[in-house]
């Protein structure tokens, strides 16, 4: 999920990735079951709704709600109870009374007397942009990791930075191609073959100091180049100190 540089910003709360050491850094979206509004935008209150009629089974269901605030059309969306749940795209949503939210399909029906609940799943964008803190933004851009929340719509509130001092960051997916729930081989987004088959994700992040340090000599400046799981970072030759950081986590990929 790369998106190159736009040389008209100076910061990253648009969403636009910052470019250095002759990499674009890669982001990543991750999707969970919203447990809050906080983890939505722009409203307050609960999104584990509660469901106030009968649903049925099949495609086109409409599930009565208590409230509809939270959810909209193309939206990916979760139903469940004691019995099991569902996950759906949300084909229709109605403010009412009464409000509804209509599900493409249903495996099963939901009883209203078992308090099934309704939640959306809320997709969080991670990337490294440009802070705009820097006295030269167009000659050395200061970067930092950002945050975004991301809608069926796109970029739906403003971006929230994370941490300072995060120069790039590089991903290789791991796919399990027989079956067996290990990584058989790691690859970036374009060389993976099937991502239901991804089970792990190998993060690996440049953190470098925001400020120069000691005299502008040859002893002090920084001439390395950092790997990066399968590329290499080449910075340009300053007085910072950097240091890589990598690690694998596996994932639940539904």
């Amino acid at each position: 999920d790369n998106i190159a540089d736009n040389p008209g910003t100076t910061d990253g709360d648009d969403g636009w990735v910052l470019a250095l050491g002759g990499l674009v850094p890669d982001s990543i979206t991750l999707r969970y079951l919203a447990g809050n509004m906080n983890d939505a935008v722009g409203a307050a209150g609960t999104l584990d709704t509660q469901v106030t009629l009968d649903a049925s089974n099949g495609a086109g269901s409409v599930i009565t709600v208590d409230s509809a605030v939270g959810f909209s059309v193309n939206q990916v969306a979760a139903i469940s109870d004691c019995g099991g749940s569902d996950v759906f795209q949300i084909d229709a949503v109605t403010t009412g009374p009464p409000a509804t939210v209509q599900a493409s399909a249903l495996s099963r029906g939901y009883n209203a007397v078992s308090n099934p609940m309704i939640a959306p799943f809320v997709g969080v964008r991670y990337y490294v942009g440009a802070n705009g803190r820097s006295p030269n933004p167009t000659t050395d851009p200061y970067p930092s990791l950002y945050r975004a929340i991301v809608s069926p719509g796109g970029l739906t509130e403003a971006p929230q930075e994370l941490f300072e001092g995060i120069e790039s960051l590089q991903l290789l997916y791991g796919e399990d191609t027989n079956a067996d729930g290990a990584p058989d081989s790691y690859a970036n987004a374009d060389g993976i073959g099937t991502w239901t088959n991804v089970v792990s994700v190998r993060l690996s992040i440049l953190v470098r100091t925001i400020d120069q340090h000691g005299r502008a000599d040859a002893a002090n400046i920084d001439t390395n180049t950092y790997p990066l799981n399968n590329v290499v970072f080449d910075p340009v030759d300053d007085r910072r100190r950097r240091r890589v950081f990598a690690t694998t986590v596996t994932v639940r990929n539904l």
